[in-house]
């Protein structure tokens, strides 16, 4: 179920950059890329003194990760809408 593989988070994620064509850039090359930092093998996009996990476009199972993502936020904040699921993963998530 996707609420397991959230339940997971973010070890869903190790391993999956390199299935990314930005995300495996920056995992060859994090010198090159000021605003990311890779650390523990997971890729965190630097914004205003803060860090975000990147999530590469990838599946897990049959679903993608990032969809999967979306439809649990959705349901952690008991189905506010689009916009507030928005910017909720906006604070926590970027791809």
């Amino acid at each position: 179920s996707s609420d397991g593989i959230a339940l997971r988070f973010p070890d869903c994620v190790h391993g999956k950059y390199a299935q990314d064509k930005l995300f495996f850039k920056i995992l060859t090359a994090p010198s090159q890329h000021k605003n990311y930092v890779v650390e523990d093998e997971l890729i965190y996009l630097k914004s205003h003194g803060e860090r975000v996990i990147c999530i590469p476009d990838v599946f897990i199972g049959s679903r993608k990760l990032r969809e999967i993502l979306i439809s649990h936020a959705h349901s952690i904040l008991a189905h506010l809408g689009a916009r507030k699921t928005s910017v909720y993963l906006r604070d926590q998530v970027w791809w």
